[in-house]
């Protein structure tokens, strides 16, 4: 859950121009460490919420969209 709440909290903060580097290093640290949580269809869908809803910059969300490219769909 904690895992999941940070997360989601970088990728709101991209969002901003303000920071991006550290939001990204962030959430590539995260993937180092914990690999398993971008393989959580769920958080996948709460993200795909956010870049539907939020504004962000075309490399920003090629970047999220990058660090959710190992989901798998299949149940």
């Amino acid at each position: 859950v904690l895992l999941r709440k940070e997360v989601l909290r970088l990728v709101i903060n991209l969002s901003s121009s303000v920071g991006t580097k550290g939001h990204e290093t962030g959430l590539l640290t995260i993937k180092e460490k914990f690999p398993f949580t971008f393989d959580d269809i769920c958080l996948y869908s709460e993200v795909s919420f956010l870049l539907a809803n939020c504004m962000f910059r075309l490399a920003s969300r090629r970047f999220i969209q990058e660090l959710f490219q190992d989901v798998q769909f299949i149940p």
